[in-house]
């Protein structure tokens, strides 16, 4: 699997930032310039301990999304995965079936594990990462502030043994 070009990876990031980024992450946000972002997705995608695949449309090739899987562990054969796909194209299973490859395509590479954080108010990633089979192994208590307010992050994961393509 060939990782995606930055050009496309930037395309996301733009639809990305009209979304409030404190949605999506726990972590401190940084807001990095375009040439900033660029030249750190180009470092990424050098990084052999992170995948981050595109997510296209086959018909137009435009490129609607990423998953990306970092945090790589190799003593307990483990790593984190994100993803984001631009709005419009939510709702209708694509995510699913991206999430679905990616970890058939990480499984494959010895993983024993990959885990996934979101908060407590995502329900449409909760739901997903319950649908691809991942069990919520915890709640990390206001751990996600978010327009003032302090939530709940679910910690989930999936197992090897688990996983059903």
């Amino acid at each position: 699997m060939a990782p995606p070009p930055v050009d496309d990876l930037m395309k996301v990031r733009r639809v990305e930032l009209l979304e409030p980024m404190e949605w999506m992450t726990c972590r401190p946000v940084l807001f990095r310039t375009d040439e900033e972002a660029a030249a750190r997705m180009e470092a990424v995608l050098q990084d052999a301990a992170l995948c981050l695949w595109g997510i296209y449309d086959l018909k137009s090739k435009g490129v609607l999304g990423k998953v990306t899987a970092f945090d790589h562990n190799p003593r307990n054969r483990s790593m984190e995965v994100g993803y984001y796909l631009c709005p419009e194209y939510r709702g209708n299973g694509i995510m699913n079936e991206a999430m679905t490859l990616a970890l058939g395509w990480l499984f494959n590479q010895r993983l024993n594990k990959i885990y996934a954080q979101t908060g407590s108010f995502n329900e449409a990633s909760a739901r997903l990462l319950e649908r691809l089979g991942f069990h919520q192994d915890g709640r990390l208590r206001q751990h996600h502030e978010l327009d003032g307010t302090l939530y709940d992050d679910l910690v989930y994961s999936i197992l090897e043994s688990e996983f059903n393509i």
